[in-house]
């Protein structure tokens, strides 16, 4: 396969959330393996919205990814591609019959970045609320339609491949986990003690109720042992109300271009999450800097970890605190999980390994052939278009 579009709702930000980071990766190594073309849906209102736009695009031209500006429909009639991929599965609900259509030849991938039903459905078993599971149900049937359509689907772990291999068994789906670069980690003596961190991009809500949890619920019961632990705070798109939680123990710091300085010099990474899906970034880029981290089942999730050896898991608001104290109370315990965490995100999760892994998708998916339409779905589908085209936007307009 020599030439790859990729359709996105948006365009990748690989410095302001783990999951940009990782599909960002991948498009950079399929630009090793022949040409990328990046097709935003939105991108007139992003380039307005974001003045940091240009700084994305030279971003895209480093890295070899040509970066389409006109419609999706233009760039599926612009040439004749080998692979289409859509990053999540809502660009491809709205996408892929049309890519399909236009490029019967093409193999449609799907990357599911995280399986967004699962993650609600834990939202809906933490609230307990009618409205979260009714959303929770609307996007498993949408995920599970789109998914059924697609040639390939991608997901991000294996407990995410197993989540949609139970529903759709018949259907080609292999793992692209997260990307990590390895870092020399500190040395203990240059961390500050006590200094707790939590990164998260905080337009991504488990992130929300992750901070709000913990200030509200373990943050109290750790200043009643000791007033030497101290959080900052780091992530984009940061809310009022996570702001108003700053004091003179939690430093709320907001974006930051660089997190490295922050990772370098914090003693504990948290996270604290209470729902979520997919594999968490802040988790794995914490350890690899050698960071020990202190985090939940979701927070642990798909990376393969053991807890009590290469991080800390922990479910309650108590024995979350507890094995912070653990850590700031044993310093070989500490450097134990610091060098098995960092050690295991080297082994697996470094670039060289995504780019084993990403050469082992491009080899199996040789083997699979485009679903083909049914010529009366292209009648119908055909149909749909010229109404579009012809009288679909004059009643828009009414």
């Amino acid at each position: 396969m020599k030439n790859f579009l990729v359709i996105s709702n948006q365009p990748p930000m690989p410095d302001q959330a783990s999951g940009d980071l990782r599909f960002f990766s991948i498009l950079e190594m399929l630009g090793e393996f022949g040409h990328v073309t990046l097709a935003i849906k939105d991108l007139n209102s992003w380039s307005i919205s974001t003045p940091e736009s240009e700084k994305y695009k030279y971003i895209y031209i480093k890295a070899g990814i040509n970066l389409y500006e006109d419609t999706i429909h233009s760039a599926l009639n612009s040439n004749t591609f080998d692979a289409i991929i859509f990053e999540f599965y809502y660009s491809a609900y709205e996408f892929l019959d049309m890519a399909r259509y236009f490029q019967p030849q093409a193999l449609l991938v799907v990357d599911s970045v995280d399986v967004h039903f699962n993650r609600l459905q834990a939202k809906a078993e933490l609230t307990n609320d009618a409205n979260d599971q009714a959303q929770a149900n609307l996007i498993r049937a949408k995920e599970i339609t789109t998914y059924s359509k697609a040639d390939v689907i991608i997901t991000v772990s294996e407990d995410d491949k197993s989540i949609l291999q139970s529903v759709l068994p018949k259907k080609y789906i292999s793992v692209l986990p997260n990307v990590h670069v390895i870092h020399e980690p500190s040395l203990v003596k240059s961390r500050e003690y006590g200094r707790l961190i939590f990164i998260g991009g905080f337009s991504h809500s488990p992130n929300i109720d992750a901070v709000w949890y913990f200030l509200n619920e373990i943050m109290p019961l750790i200043r009643s042992k000791s007033t030497e632990v101290k959080l900052s705070i780091i992530g984009s798109n940061m809310p009022q109300e996570i702001l108003d939680m700053a004091s003179i123990d939690v430093e709320v710091i907001g974006y930051v271009e660089d997190t490295a300085p922050y990772l370098q010099s914090a003693y504990i990474s948290i996270a604290p999450l209470r729902y979520g899906g997919g594999m968490k970034g802040k988790v794995g880029e914490a350890m690899s800097y050698g960071l020990p981290v202190v985090t939940t089942r979701f927070g642990a999730e798909g990376f393969g970890l053991t807890a009590g050896k290469h991080l800390l898991v922990e479910n309650t608001p108590e024995s979350f605190a507890e094995a912070i104290f653990s850590l700031l109370n044993d310093k070989n315990y500490y450097a134990l999980i610091s060098n098995n965490g960092y050690e295991f995100i080297k082994e697996h999760y470094a670039p060289e390994a995504m780019q084993k892994q990403l050469i082992g998708f491009l080899e199996h998916i040789k083997n699979i052939y485009p679903i083909k339409i049914p010529w009366h779905k292209r009648v119908l589908f055909n149909s749909k278009l010229l109404f579009e085209r012809h009288i679909g936007w004059r009643l828009e307009r009414l």
